[in-house]
């Protein structure tokens, strides 16, 4: 049952009911709601009524007395419909909350929401244009529904209607340039450019002018003289022939015999220079001659040691003895020398293990001397934590070589147990059922191990058994006579 603001009242409870669709009613409640809404039919239709507000408060009193429960099982009807309004893209949905135990009504929900996809329904496409040389034909679709509109092109685009060819771009020849044009098609109907062909003429002749000279380069004793014949064209003076002319050189003026490149001589090099004749006009070199005086000789600096080999612990060594001169570090002598075997001068390569005590390390020089030593234990490092059951067990690694050793790790102790004196039975009190526990174990009926926390808890003589004495002073301590210590 639903009402709205304005006195809308829609009685879908009644229908609900009428249909048989309320299953689990008593018959006597849906008789009595029929007989209540039954009136109403003659006066309101039964889905979309008019009704007063006295109406409304009647139905929510009846609805509100026929349904109070405290089952508190939800279930819920979920119904779907398309939305009149909007049937392609939206619809309607209504939910009828009820209990699923006794089936009485709670609440009911009305919701429009959107439809994923959309159920538009459209008709055969029909055209709306035709197709052009520059579009494809456009065709609509209508959804027979909700009215809804849908266009997509058809098919591809007409060709081209090519018109006359014409010309354009014409430019006229020239002597320096030729003649061209283009040669363009168009579409009759759309005006598009269709082809555009490059057409080229050729150029005109070129007139000729008289000869001149230019670059003119008079002759001298170094160089020829020169100069270029040439012609142009008299219309756009591009040159149209040019021709080198050569005049000869004039002779040269020798000048007085000068000294250049002189090197003093060295105790590494002779000495020299050059006696040359210039031209006097031009400056040319017109003859050189090479003169040489005789190298100085060497200065000895302090004898160097080079090309030294040290000598090992199986092999000499060796060096040079060089002299060189102090002036330009040129070898003056060069003396070979050699040096004895030294029993020292070992190539020692990494330490190895050589057995659980010693390490050793063989010479790169000769594999006959071998150095041992022993290990370098370090502190360890525990491999395996010991418990009480089990001994652990301790990793020492030797620093020089990586070589390993382990050794055991005692077990732990046993834990001492936990108890209290003269409380055998562990109850948290003495009394004379633990007396009587004592006295049973100190005349053997009970087998309490030495050291359990029963057996230390009935030797309050601290004598390490258990006799009728221990038994004796837990009864006295039960009974009050005596204080029991640990």
């Amino acid at each position: 049952l639903s009402g709205f603001g304005d006195g809308t009242f829609k009685l879908d409870l009644y229908t609900l009911l009428k249909e048989g669709l309320l299953k689990n009613l008593y018959q006597a409640d849906i008789a009595a709601i029929i007989e209540i809404f039954e009136p109403l039919k003659s006066g309101c239709d039964l889905l979309n009524g008019r009704v007063g507000t006295s109406l409304i408060t009647l139905a929510d009193r009846v609805l509100t007395a026929l349904f109070e429960h405290s089952c508190g099982a939800h279930g819920n009807t979920v119904l779907k419909q398309d939305d009149p309004a909007d049937p392609c893209t939206k619809e309607i949905i209504d939910t009828y909350d009820f209990c699923k135990i006794c089936g009485a009504y709670f609440s009911y929900t009305h919701t429009a929401v959107d439809k994923d996809p959309p159920t538009h329904q459209y008709c055969a496409p029909v055209q709306i244009s035709a197709a052009t040389c520059t579009a494809p034909a456009i065709e609509e679709s209508v959804c027979a529904v909700c009215g809804d509109k849908k266009q997509v092109s058809s098919g591809s685009p007409l060709p081209h209607t090519p018109g006359a060819v014409v010309k354009e771009n014409e430019t006229a020849p020239s002597c320096t340039a030729e003649g061209g044009w283009d040669e363009v098609k168009y579409c009759t109907v759309c005006g598009q450019e269709l082809s555009r062909i490059h057409k080229t003429g050729e150029k005109t002749p070129h007139t000729l002018s008289a000869a001149i000279k230019e670059n003119e380069v008079p002759a001298t004793c170094t160089a020829e003289g020169r100069f270029d014949e040439v012609v142009y064209c008299s219309v756009c003076n591009q040159e149209l022939a040019r021709r080198l002319n050569v005049v000869e050189k004039l002779p040269h003026t020798p000048g007085a015999a000068v000294k250049e490149n002189e090197v003093p001589a060295t105790c590494s090099a002779a000495g020299s220079c050059d006696e040359v004749t210039y031209c006097t006009a031009c400056k040319a070199e017109l003859s050189r001659e090479k003169k040489t005086a005789a190298a100085l000789p060497h200065t000895p600096g302090e004898p160097v040691k080079e090309n030294g080999v040290p000598a090992t612990c199986a092999s000499a060594g060796s060096y040079d003895t060089v002299v060189y001169c102090a002036v330009c570090s040129a070898e003056v002598s060069r003396e070979h020398k050699n040096v004895e075997i030294d029993p020292e001068a070992h190539a020692w390569g990494d330490w190895t293990t050589l057995n659980d005590t010693q390490h050793q390390r063989v010479c790169a020089n000769s594999a006959s001397h071998v150095q041992t030593a022993p290990h370098e234990w370090d502190a360890g490092t525990v491999t395996e934590t010991p418990t009480a059951e089990k001994a652990g067990e301790r990793t020492y690694t030797c620093a020089v070589c990586g070589e390993t050793r382990t050794e055991p790790i005692e077990k732990l102790p046993e834990p001492t147990p936990q108890y209290t004196p003269g409380d055998v039975n562990g109850d948290g009190k003495v009394t004379a059922a633990d007396a009587r526990f004592a006295l049973r174990r100190a005349v053997g009926l009970e087998t309490y191990e030495p050291g359990s926390a029963k057996f230390l808890a009935c030797d309050v003589t601290g004598d390490g058994k258990v006799t009728a004495a221990d038994a004796r002073k837990i009864l006295r301590a039960a009974v009050g006579l005596e204080k029991l210590s640990a």
